[in-house]
């Protein structure tokens, strides 16, 4: 009888902390945000990002993810419902597909909640102008008021070079001659010096070497808010993150390479920039590059005109680069920069400007992204991860989808009729 009552009383206790546990996990997760450098698992995120690894060839896109993957809907775009129809479309690459955050908290998904609109995304890493002008026209199949294209800096204008010279898929924006495709071996060889990834190989080897109590700590703390508040405050044994460790191993190889990385500090953070590799991607002196400007020039050209041909309106996005971003919010930055970094924000900058030029003689809205995400990060806010990722983080997004809020308006697409 007493071992009987015992074994309740045991019972009783764990039942009890097991549900004081689960309660403060809740709670936590109402009012507390994962300490820096940590994260919680979410399935559609983990599946959604899944799913890249196993897209499949398209004539027309190169390629594409496959219709009804994990996180993807029967198009093979991350939304959470296939509509038949949508009041606004956004289309992009990763920048607007959504790396590192929950589908939630993609600018797509947070533009239809800001902007009480239903919003479509049809976007995936890896595309450039070249693909959205192929997925504007089927975009258009579903009869939106607009369709938002979002073109990043960081590689945008390298893409349409190297797709219309790297591959076969869209030779009528080749113009004839060699120099253009010469130019892009000559990016393709740069671009390799300037992004190591010998420093993955260093962040997934230190995972390796932590051991299997480590890692079981490390699985915990992405399963719980309070695991990870109690391995901060040093409550439970310090386990770097999986993001910890990437943080770690591009922080030394920014210190080794300053003159293509670095490391920026301020008072709530920090990041890595690459200014060496995203420097190639929009260098001006390069005729690849400089013909890629032309290239994406031509498809906004042929983006309007589709829309012109209906009762659609279309409305450019332009994402800054990360580096950028930081260069023009913090003045002090701007001081010490080494030449490649002052390099990348010059030639962005003209990139930019003749393109919102661009935009204004041919009477197409085009809203820089960069104003609100500068003033976001001149408030403190955390737009980017501490490791070199130039993705945002789910306020930098949130910042995006303002900017996609202000080309709504900016178009008085949905003014009454």
């Amino acid at each position: 009888m007493k071992s009987k009552s015992l074994w309740i009383n045991a019972t009783l206790l764990i039942v009890s902390v097991t549900c004081g546990f689960l309660i403060a996990e809740a709670v936590a997760r109402v009012f507390i945000e994962p300490p820096r450098g940590h994260a919680l698992y979410n399935v559609e995120q983990t599946e959604a990002h899944a799913s890249l690894l196993k897209i499949i060839s398209d004539a027309k896109l190169l390629h594409r993810v496959a219709p009804n993957s994990p996180g993807h809907d029967v198009r093979g775009f991350r939304n959470t419902v296939s509509w038949e129809d949508a009041d606004v479309v956004a289309i992009g690459d990763s920048q607007t597909w959504g790396v590192n955050v929950r589908q939630e908290e993609t600018w797509p998904s947070v533009l239809s909640r800001v902007g009480k609109v239903s919003v479509y995304s049809m976007s995936l890493g890896g595309w450039g102008p070249l693909q959205y002008e192929v997925i504007a026209a089927e975009a258009l199949l579903l009869k939106p008021r607009a369709v938002l294209v979002g073109i990043y800096f960081g590689n945008d204008i390298f893409d349409s070079c190297n797709h219309a010279y790297g591959t076969d898929a869209y030779p009528q924006y080749r113009h004839v001659g060699a120099g253009p495709a010469a130019a892009l071996s000559d990016l393709h060889a740069r671009l390799k010096v300037t992004d190591d990834q010998t420093r993955v190989d260093r962040a997934l080897q230190r995972l390796t070497e932590m051991g299997g109590m480590a890692r079981l700590w490390q699985r915990l703390a992405r399963h719980s808010l309070i695991v990870q508040v109690l391995m901060t405050h040093g409550l439970l044994p310090v386990i770097p993150s999986v993001d910890e460790l990437y943080e770690m191993a591009d922080t030394v190889w920014a210190r080794d390479h300053p003159a293509v990385a670095s490391v920026y500090r301020w008072h709530n953070g920090s990041t890595v920039m690459t200014y060496g590799y995203r420097g190639v991607a929009v260098d001006l002196a390069n005729g690849c590059i400089r013909d890629g400007v032309r290239i994406t020039r031509e498809v906004l050209d042929a983006v309007k005109r589709l829309g012109d041909r209906t009762t659609t309106q279309i409305g450019i996005v332009f994402i800054p680069t990360k580096e950028s971003v930081y260069a023009i919010a913090d003045r002090s930055l701007r001081t010490h920069m080494p030449k490649g970094f002052e390099d990348l924000v010059r030639n962005e900058t003209t990139i930019k400007e003749e393109l919102l030029d661009h935009c204004k003689r041919t009477h197409m809205v085009c809203i820089d992204a960069a104003v609100r995400l500068v003033e976001a990060a001149q408030k403190g806010m955390v737009l980017y991860k501490a490791d070199s990722d130039g993705h945002p983080i789910a306020e930098g997004y949130r910042q995006i989808a303002y900017a996609g809020q202000d080309a709504l308006e900016a178009m008085r697409a949905f003014r009454t009729r």
